[in-house]
């Protein structure tokens, strides 16, 4: 993309233009995707749960100490 950039689209390779071209709409499809795409882990909190776990497994030590 950077040469396509330096040198100019009238100057490039026309398959080197059809592969930046490709690559552009590629990334726009991906955008509108993540757009549309609804969160699916809204509300999940991983961290909570591993800290939960491990105040869990503190209190259960301390119980059998």
């Amino acid at each position: 993309m950077q040469e396509v950039i330096v040198n100019g689209v009238l100057e490039t390779v026309w398959h080197q233009v059809l592969a930046v071209c490709l690559f552009l709409v590629t990334m726009a499809l991906l955008l509108v995707v993540w757009v549309c795409v609804p969160p699916t882990f809204a509300g999940v909190d991983p961290e909570a749960k591993v800290s939960a776990r491990i105040r869990a497994g503190r209190i259960g030590e301390a119980a059998s100490v």
